[in-house]
């Protein structure tokens, strides 16, 4: 039976990132509040798949397709963008799903490999840092989006992505972080997430 169960739940980790991407887009359709309740059992689940049940361990296969459906369905960026837009519940789920996946490695991932999630953002998709940090305009999204990034932030790649934040100017991190110019022009203000939470040295 529980082989049984370990094989529902590695398919029901496949498919959430898919079933969340539907609901979060048709938020603002005719249905979008039954669309806001239906993304919140998924976002609750997903969490239980990464911290685990007291039934069952968390899995670090499971774990390992839930992080690639969210980057494959884009919704590491969606769900920072509707952040504000969550009930309060689903926002703390958010909060620890971020929190989980920036942090994960695979068992082959070295200690000094960036996780995967945290890579593929610094990479090819830093509008998702760019966008938790806006999150601070919505007093609804500010604490889980700040709890995010005081993680991330650590990351020294994710801090350039907010100091080279230029929108579409050349040099500017909109691309990623191979995209940056080390010496195109430092923003002359910071965000508050970012200035709150690391030190700043000026060049």
């Amino acid at each position: 039976m529980s082989f049984l169960f370990g094989r529902a739940r590695g398919r029901a980790a496949a498919d959430l990132p898919k079933q969340a991407h539907d609901h979060i887009t048709k938020l603002d359709g005719p249905n979008g509040a039954s669309k806001a309740e239906e993304l919140a059992r998924v976002l609750n689940q997903m969490k239980l798949i990464l911290q685990g049940t007291n039934e069952a361990d968390n899995s670090p296969e499971q774990i390992y397709q839930l992080v690639t459906g969210l980057i494959e369905e884009d919704l590491l960026y969606l769900l920072a963008t509707n952040l504000h837009r969550l009930p309060f519940e689903s926002r703390k789920d958010a909060q620890v799903i971020f929190s989980y996946i920036f942090r994960f490695r695979t068992t082959v991932s070295t200690t000094n490999s960036d996780p995967i999630a945290l890579s593929y953002v610094v990479n090819s998709r830093p509008q998702v840092v760019i966008e938790l940090c806006r999150a601070y305009d919505h007093k609804e999204s500010a604490t889980p989006a700040g709890s995010v990034l005081r993680e991330i932030l650590k990351n020294e790649a994710a801090a350039s992505i907010i100091l080279h934040d230029d929108g579409d100017e050349p040099g500017s991190s909109a691309r990623g972080i191979k995209s940056i110019d080390p010496h195109s022009r430092l923003p002359l203000t910071l965000s508050p997430p970012f200035e709150t939470f690391l030190p700043v040295t000026r060049i």
